[in-house]
């Protein structure tokens, strides 16, 4: 059986926090890391199919996702749709 990954979003608590509830209220349906960052690091990419507990400030899992699509592409070149799917701010821009 396949180990579930766990992640945090943000760098401070209080960002950990928002952007995990924005996810729980389906606000976020996507994200984005920074390629050259598994490279560094040595880590495999996430793959289609993979699961993923979010955790909040104080470590606790608030919920889990599903990995349904995978894309490497130069930041200039995310569309408007991924970035609203993202859903965190104002949803601009």
């Amino acid at each position: 059986m396949k180990k579930t990954s766990h992640w945090k979003f943000g760098y401070t608590k209080k960002e950990t926090d928002k952007l995990v509830n924005l996810v729980v209220k389906g606000k976020k349906r996507a994200t984005s890391s920074l390629y050259d960052s598994y490279v560094y690091k040595k880590r495999l990419l996430p793959k289609i199919g993979d699961r993923v507990v979010i955790k909040d400030s104080k470590n606790r899992a608030g919920c889990l996702i599903a990995i349904t699509k995978v894309n490497v592409k130069p930041f200039g070149r995310i569309s408007p749709v991924f970035a609203a799917k993202e859903g965190e701010g104002d949803l601009s821009l």
